[in-house]
């Protein structure tokens, strides 16, 4: 939910923008990434944040923490469970050591369960909207982290939606409100993310169809930058430099078996490298950056 879409008179979240879930989760993995160890204060601290955030009835976490509804009418309470912050809470709770038979990790794993939409065998934003590629792949990505065997039902049906889901083109899109007009970097990363914790292998048809497609899109925008835009596909075409695009089609290149001392791999990071702001970071995207930057450094090790 963006700041400039809440209704006139609501001033709040212009000073004070809302803690999410989501964000401290991905925080979390950025600083693990780069050997932060998980016992210190910064990594604690977030746990301990994620661990008191209010569960609903069904044991969903909301999108956007109760703290926050006051600030809102009511109908703009984003009050269904989220599929996305359960998910990702679930990743960073393990991934900071949190045991998988532990109260936390059993009840967020109950909750993907039990929405796993009966008929698609996919995942939906929430448990009352359409079957979504990004929920889809960040359900079955916290199942496979919470040790639910990849081979088993509930994720091998999934894995088929995703499959079923790909673009002509390589990429993927989001179903989520009828779906996009085209393939999305974000998505594409999403769904090889979820396919690669499947464990199907970088050499799988339907992996290197998605690989073709980064390198594509980012031949026809770079202009000798190497960055990615926003979007492409044979009839939209937006150039539009992104420095959340750039470091999502890097790092999935790099997980997908394409070598760190690639050209587009290369261009990308020094794209990305040229683009801080002024304060040095990334803004918003800073934990995708450094996590996409930390993937480039490990494997240019092997490479």
């Amino acid at each position: 939910m963006h700041v400039a879409k809440l209704p006139a008179g609501i001033k709040k979240w212009d000073e004070e923008p809302p803690l999410k879930i989501w964000d401290t989760a991905m925080a979390i993995h950025a600083l693990l990434n780069v050997g932060e160890p998980k016992d210190s204060k910064v990594i604690r601290d977030g746990i301990k944040w994620i661990k008191i955030q209010l569960r609903n009835d069904d044991g969903g976490y909301p999108y956007l923490p109760k703290e926050y509804w006051k600030y809102l009418p009511l109908e703009y309470c984003p009050i269904s469970s989220s599929v996305y912050e359960t998910s990702y809470a679930t990743i960073a709770l393990l991934e900071a050591g949190e045991k998988v038979d532990s109260p936390f990790i059993q009840e967020n794993i109950e909750f993907l369960l039990r929405v796993q939409n009966k008929v698609y065998k996919a995942w939906g934003p929430t448990p009352f909207e359409n079957m979504s590629v990004g929920a889809t792949s960040c359900a079955v990505r916290a199942l496979v982290k919470a040790e639910i065997d990849p081979k088993s039902e509930c994720i091998q049906n999934a894995i088929r939606w995703l499959e079923d889901n790909q673009r002509e083109d390589g990429g993927w899109s989001d179903t989520w409100k009828g779906g996009a007009s085209a393939s999305l970097i974000t998505k594409t990363y999403d769904a090889i993310s979820a396919l690669l914790a499947s464990g199907l292998e970088a050499e799988d048809e339907v992996i290197k169809k998605g690989i073709r497609y980064l390198l594509r899109i980012q031949d026809f925008i770079r202009n000798e930058k190497g960055e990615w835009g926003w979007v492409w596909t044979p009839n939209v075409k937006i150039d539009i430099s992104n420095i959340e695009n750039t470091a999502t089609a890097v790092a999935t290149l790099l997980r997908a078996g394409i070598k760190a001392n690639n050209l587009e791999i290369k261009m990308g990071i020094r794209w990305l490298l040229k683009n801080k702001d002024f304060e040095g970071s990334w803004g918003n995207d800073t934990p995708r950056v450094i996590i996409c930057l930390s993937q480039y450094l490990k494997y240019s090790k092997i490479s």
